[in-house]
């Protein structure tokens, strides 16, 4: 508790007063050495200054968008050889399982730049931290399940970078799901995101990581603190409502799975859960019906459908 505690009080220190301007790096960097004890702070900043610098003498005063980004992806992805982590999808498809220190290797941002390896958010990030270093309008874009970064002068088209490929151009934002045509997903998705919504979603990640590793405090304060920075997002609420779900606080659960229907677009999994929790409450009729919209919206897991049977019988 004592831990946990003081946990909270550094990662309170690190986070820009509500509403202020604040560089990105600096904040990134202090929250990121929170689960990365052996992280030096100002080390970190320095190998971020290091890469900026080396760019800067590469760009040489360059103002074509397309030839700035491709200097930047050549010195970012062939020199320094940036890639993404092919340990992580075995790991998020549950193929095998992870070390606490592996899943660090994921998000710390001291550990991605020494490995030169990383997923979607971290690359990502880096790389924003850099252009925030050298002054340039880039910025974080969102999509379910992933993010990647946008050069955009101001009154001109945007070149679309996908991190995890090299730099190459990503097209995946013009799935209509993520450009505005899916109902309340217009809301971030696709967007060129602020520096607070990126926080938000660097604080979404980490808090996964502490949810994942057991430690619920931890997640449960870098949860709430990113369902602040991107209300309009699903997810923080989503791994919200696992985490009270998990801790035995099925209202919350309940109120949390609830708030992220309302912003995703796809329900099937939080309706799932609720109905799942009613049932177990031995509320049989509301459990049906959130069980049968879970069924209605895709979700056909034998948990489900099996559970769904049971609300049936029970409920009459």
């Amino acid at each position: 508790a004592a831990g946990d505690r003081k946990f909270a009080a550094a990662f309170n220190s690190a986070l820009p007063e509500a509403g202020s301007d604040f560089i990105l790096t600096d904040t990134i960097i202090k929250i990121s050495a929170l689960l990365d004890p052996q992280a030096d702070i100002k080390g970190t900043k320095e190998m971020i200054k290091t890469m900026a610098a080396e760019i800067d003498i590469r760009l040489d005063n360059e103002g074509n968008p397309q030839k700035v980004v491709d200097i930047i992806n050549r010195y970012f992805f062939s020199e320094l050889m940036y890639r993404f982590d092919p340990a992580w999808n075995p790991v998020m498809s549950g193929e095998r399982d992870a070390t606490e220190d592996e899943l660090a290797n994921f998000h710390s941002i001291r550990r991605v730049i020494e490995r030169k390896q990383g997923i979607c958010l971290t690359i990502s990030l880096i790389y924003l931290m850099i252009a925030e270093e050298l002054k340039l309008p880039m910025y974080g874009v969102l999509i379910p399940g992933h993010i990647y970064v946008r050069y955009r002068q101001e009154g001109r088209g945007g070149i679309n970078i996908e991190t995890t490929m090299a730099g190459g151009e990503f097209y995946g934002y013009m799935n209509p799901a993520y450009t505005g045509t899916a109902g309340k997903r217009s809301s971030i998705y696709g967007k060129e995101l602020s520096k607070q919504e990126l926080l938000g979603a660097y604080l979404l990640n980490l808090g996964s990581f502490f949810l994942f590793t057991g430690r619920a405090s931890r997640a449960e304060i870098m949860l709430e603190r990113a369902s602040a920075y991107m209300p309009s997002a699903a997810e923080p609420f989503l791994n919200l409502a696992l985490l009270y779900e998990t801790g035995g606080k099925s209202a919350k659960a309940v109120e949390y799975y609830n708030k992220a229907l309302e912003l995703s677009g796809n329900g099937g999994f939080p309706l799932s859960r609720i109905g799942l929790i009613y049932l177990g409450e031995k509320r049989y009729f509301l459990a049906r019906d959130y069980l049968e919209r879970a069924v209605a919206s895709g979700n056909k897991e034998s948990e489900v459908l099996e559970a769904l049977e049971l609300a049936k019988k029970r409920g009459g």
